[in-house]
């Protein structure tokens, strides 16, 4: 009840500054906390939690916004780093996060896993349509660091 409260009069003071938390830590940081490993949780939130890094989301895409279970951005594995395909809208706090959580399907079982991501702002120039004149669905190599979606995810609906 106290968060939200809180939450609540953040968004009435500064609506920017309600969004930038909701992305950072009921997003971002939340994705991980519920879905990463135990290594990826003790590499990632702590700094998270000081704000000493930031975490951005991408899961909404141009033709089905954030169903999850219509996912098209791919994942594919490539030797030891994975290959992104696909496009994003709307990645919250990209320009300026030290990681993105991406959101994709795993080519090998169709799942929908999580990939955290380094260096937001080539990731998001690549998945945004447009964006800084990148053209879209360029492939993105990253490392093979994933954990599985929410429950649910990657089930029909």
């Amino acid at each position: 009840m106290t968060c939200g409260l809180v939450t609540m009069e953040l968004h009435r003071g500064d609506g920017s500054l309600g969004v930038f938390l909701g992305v950072h830590a009921g997003l971002a940081m939340t994705s991980i906390a519920m879905c990463g490993s135990e290594e990826q949780k003790a590499r990632w939130l702590p700094d998270l939690a000081r704000m000493d890094k930031l975490g951005a989301f991408a899961l909404t895409e141009p033709q089905h916004g954030s169903d999850s279970v219509a996912l098209e951005t791919s994942a594919r594995r490539d030797r030891d780093s994975w290959v992104l395909t696909g496009r994003k809208r709307w990645i919250g706090l990209g320009s300026m996060a030290d990681l993105v959580v991406v959101w994709a399907r795993n080519t090998e079982d169709g799942h929908v896993n999580g990939f955290t991501l380094l260096d937001s702002i080539a990731w998001c120039d690549s998945l945004l349509p447009g964006a800084h004149g990148h053209p879209a669905r360029r492939p993105r190599r990253g490392p093979p660091d994933l954990f599985h979606g929410p429950p649910g995810a990657d089930q029909d609906p």
